[in-house]
């Protein structure tokens, strides 16, 4: 029965779809006619329903589960991607890093190579200072053997013309100025009390007397220096103290006399004014007495107690002019009294008639002359005689210096150059020095002067 009204349905259905409208009054009046194929035809529906929705549960369900595959899919593929860029990361950072480990690694070899140039180029300047400071070590060494040759040879030159003094034992009074008949011998020799002693040098008279027991000067009179040619008188003064300096004459204590040194700072005479004569002694205990009437009224002049700076006063440069006076030059303690060949105020005529080797030559720098205003220089060069200029500075024998020289052709002051400094001896003994560091064209301007 069952069977027959589904067909008939189905086919009633068929033919409403295809005729277009008589499904329905079809259905119903088969429901009407059959109640119970009605109720099993309701609870097949309902079955159908249940199965349908389930069907689209399962569907749903289904749906649901593809989608969130999908998205498991989908966020496999972006974790897939992000893994991706995150390893592209790291392989651009690693190449980065790379990089700039490159970058480094050249770098330090540039440096390495930099410090390794630097180390060799430090290494060859050292080497080259040293073979400098060996060169300068050898040279230095050579000049001090050169140095050391020379002061032996000087020394042994010295020793053999000392020898040959010794030997002879007394000055040679062979010039024609001690031989004039003005010249009268004393038959005794002197053999009375002094503190003198024959050939010992002023600088060594003067450490074993007291400066406030006497007091001695140098002599710069023209006329009386040709009277005595190749001496240098210094006029002594004795204070009266009986513990130096004495000096007596025919029971009498000579207060003022003339010490006459030679060349070589010795003692070799004495000269005073007894009984209204002039007396001489020289080192072979030889008196004479000189009768001149000018060399006495000189002699008197010179030993006067009341005027016995008048020379010295009078042959004074004037050295009041701003040149000598600035900031530049500074004054040394100390008083100018080495041994020397050279003569205040003496002319150049006179020191070229003195000395026969002897080199003077006039220097024409503007700069030089402008610095010492007034005055004319000239370039001296010791010329190795000892017979002919030799000139000391506290112990050192000068071999170039610069004679200074005033309008009247008289010798004023001696320049020279002496540990990093220029000194200026003037007439008066004073001396002065210029560092180089003050004045560096001064400077500059002496050593090519003196050591050309």
């Amino acid at each position: 029965m069952n069977k027959a009204l589904k067909k008939a349905i189905v086919c009633s259905l068929m033919v409403s779809f295809m005729q277009g409208g008589l499904v329905t009054p079809l259905i119903v009046a088969a429901q009407e006619n059959n109640p119970q194929q009605n109720q099993e035809q309701q609870q097949e529906t309902e079955f159908q329903k249940q199965k349908r929705q389930e069907q689209q549960r399962q569907q749903q369900q289904r749906q649901q589960d593809q989608q969130r595959q999908e998205q498991q899919r989908q966020e496999q593929q972006r974790q897939q991607q992000q893994r991706q860029q995150d390893q592209q990361r790291q392989d651009q950072q690693r190449q980065e890093q790379q990089r700039q480990e490159q970058q480094r690694q050249q770098q330090q070899r540039q440096q390495e190579q930099q410090r390794q140039e630097q180390q060799r180029q430090q290494q060859q300047r050292q080497q080259e200072q040293q073979q400098r400071q060996q060169e300068q070590q050898r040279q230095q060494e050579q000049q001090q053997r050169q140095n050391k040759e020379r002061q032996e040879k000087e020394r042994q030159e010295k020793q053999r013309q000392e020898q040959q003094r010794k030997a002879q034992k007394q000055y040679d009074w062979s010039h024609d100025a001690y031989r004039d008949n003005n010249w009268h011998r004393v038959s005794e020799s002197y053999n009375e009390r002094t503190n003198f002693r024959w050939h010992e040098t002023s600088y060594s008279m003067r450490n074993r007397f007291s400066s406030s027991d006497y007091w001695m000067e140098p002599i710069y009179d023209r006329d009386w220096n040709d009277r005595f040619p190749g001496l240098h008188s210094y006029r002594w003064h004795d204070k009266g103290s009986y513990g130096n300096g004495y000096f007596w004459y025919g029971g009498r204590r000579i207060y003022d006399c003339t010490l006459f040194y030679n060349n070589w700072d010795e003692m070799v005479g004495i000269g005073f004014i007894f009984d209204n004569v002039f007396v001489f002694i020289r080192d072979d205990r030889e008196v004479y007495r000189h009768h001149d009437a000018s060399l006495l009224a000189i002699a008197f002049l010179l030993l006067s107690k009341e005027d016995h700076n008048y020379w010295q006063r009078e042959k004074r440069y004037d050295w009041s002019d701003d040149a000598y006076w600035d900031d530049n030059w500074s004054r040394i303690d100390y008083e100018y009294r080495d041994p020397s060949p050279f003569r205040w105020h003496e002319s150049r005529h006179s020191l070229r008639q003195r000395f026969s080797n002897i080199e003077l030559e006039r220097i024409y720098d503007r700069d030089w002359n402008d610095r010492f205003p007034g005055l004319h220089s000239y370039r001296w060069h010791d010329s190795d005689d000892y017979n002919d200029g030799y000139y000391w500075y506290r112990g050192e024998r000068i071999r170039n210096a610069v004679l200074f020289f005033d309008d009247w052709d008289e010798l004023v002051g001696i320049g020279f150059t002496y540990d990093d400094n220029f000194v200026f001896i003037r007439d008066d003994r004073t001396v002065y020095h210029r560092n180089k560091n003050n004045d560096a064209l001064l400077w500059g301007i002496a050593l090519y002067l003196l050591l050309r």
